[in-house]
């Protein structure tokens, strides 16, 4: 007779851009920048206000920190990040020159181990910006 093994659920997870789907708006697109040693990173594209795209992850309970690597332009957005539709960070990402390698920190406590629903939906735009661009390269998610 076998030994009875139990195995942990995921206590870490990453979601890359092409883990992404669209909820409203238009399609993603995917880029590589030259000048940001070839960072990738995906956007909906043409960018609008309400564009909104999201993620499934399921995760042991515990409190996570999660991080969000994004990038910023002179056409960038306002972005409202919703976990389970609970906002758990709000992102402007104005710049008057583009940065591909952006972080943002946030926390959430997973309760249950259903699938959760991580969304990005673009909120407005900074008043110096030119349009509602959102450049997601991935989120990550590790037991605090």
């Amino acid at each position: 007779m076998g030994v009875l093994r139990t195995y942990p659920l995921q206590q870490v997870f990453d979601c890359f851009f092409e883990d992404f789907s669209v909820k409203a708006g238009s399609a993603i697109s995917v880029a590589r920048n030259a000048s940001a040693n070839f960072t990738r990173y995906a956007r909906q594209s043409p960018s609008a206000i309400n564009n909104e795209s999201f993620c499934v992850f399921t995760l042991t309970p515990g409190n996570y920190t999660f991080t969000l690597l994004y990038g910023a332009s002179a056409s960038g957005g306002v972005a409202t990040v919703r976990i389970n539709g609970f906002v758990v960070a709000t992102i402007d990402t104005y710049a008057s020159t583009t940065n591909l390698a952006l972080a943002q920190v946030f926390f959430y406590s997973v309760m249950n181990n259903r699938p959760h629903t991580l969304s990005i939906a673009i909120a407005s735009k900074n008043a110096a910006s030119t349009g509602y661009d959102f450049w997601l390269t991935r989120v990550s998610a590790k037991l605090a």
